[in-house]
């Protein structure tokens, strides 16, 4: 596993190589792997688009290190194969940029739905359904009618 992460810091370096520009040092690396899971996040592709600038929280190295294991991973699976699969590694990176900003769920779900990942209708929809079956008694008998009048009422359309 160590000689990957080596191969894979070497290509990195390589790729940023200039003639008149020393490498990168390892620490360096690893600080441009942190900076990268927060840019390439939903909360940072959010960021880029609306502000233009995101804020980067400074954390110990050790802190940075979950990012960096992830961001390594996913450029493991991407030297193995150009088209594998990332998302599962993805996520996981966007659960720890979420938490590195402190969202609550509420705040990750419009970070998402602003994002186009998340179809508002369908997630509204739901939230109405629920609300109306938490206030509607299962005792009580009602028509499919009276159910959606109070998810309409309750999602005030």
């Amino acid at each position: 596993m160590a000689d990957k992460n080596a191969a894979i810091e070497q290509i990195i370096l390589d790729r940023v190589y200039h003639k008149e520009t020393p490498l990168a040092t390892d620490a360096a690396v690893k600080q441009a792997k942190y900076v990268s899971a927060i840019l390439n996040s939903n909360l940072g592709r959010l960021f880029l688009l609306r502000a233009k600038t995101i804020p980067i929280p400074k954390i110990s190295p050790k802190e940075q290190r979950p990012f960096i294991r992830l961001v390594d991973k996913a450029l493991e699976a991407k030297v193995a194969d150009p088209n594998a699969d990332t998302n599962n590694i993805d996520e996981e990176i966007n659960c720890l940029v979420y938490d590195l900003y402190g969202l609550t769920k509420e705040e990750k779900t419009t970070v998402e739905r602003s994002l186009g990942l998340i179809h508002a209708s369908d997630e509204e929809e739901d939230a109405a359904l629920l609300r109306a079956m938490l206030e509607v008694n299962i005792e009580d008998r009602v028509s499919r009618e009276e159910f959606m009048a109070i998810v309409r009422e309750m999602d005030g359309s």
